[in-house]
């Protein structure tokens, strides 16, 4: 499978914006590196946890 685009929910892009107003890092830039980090993970995410109904999408 490959992973061309996310979408978050609406929690994660007020996360990212104020992520964004500390750091000046872009979301998109925010998620790639969140994205990296997650890969650390043993266990694969569960979908159901997130929720795709958010404005925001981030190509990867």
């Amino acid at each position: 499978m490959k992973l061309k685009r996310l979408r978050v929910c609406e929690e994660a892009d007020l996360r990212l914006r104020i992520l964004k107003a500390r750091t000046g890092l872009t979301p998109n830039l925010l998620c790639r590196l969140g994205f990296c980090l997650s890969l650390n993970n043993p266990t694969p995410p569960d979908p159901a946890l997130y929720p795709e109904d958010g404005p925001r999408e981030i190509s990867l």
